[in-house]
């Protein structure tokens, strides 16, 4: 596990406490905790996909360049089901 990744899982994990937490306190729209709660857990949500993204592309060009065919070929096969996932 690379450093993005250990990033991207951080990220991710302070942005849905944060959205748990605007969930579980029950408020709404008016609420500053709803207006900046919840957009900024959105946000670090979409970073920690950013980081994942990025880790996954130093993944395949380590890959690459030891030249390990079944890992590339596992990490295209992951990455297309995550895309076919998210796109339907």
């Amino acid at each position: 596990m690379n450093r993005l990744t250990k990033i991207a899982i951080w990220l991710g994990l302070v942005g849905l406490g944060l959205l748990l937490l605007v969930i579980a306190s029950g408020v709404a729209h008016p609420n500053p905790l709803f207006n900046y709660g919840s957009v900024i857990g959105l946000l670090l949500l979409v970073f920690s996909i950013f980081f994942f993204v990025i880790g996954w592309v130093f993944d395949m060009k380590c890959e690459v360049k030891r030249k390990n065919w079944i890992g590339v070929a596992i990490l295209l096969i992951a990455a297309v089901l995550c895309l076919y996932s998210f796109l339907n």
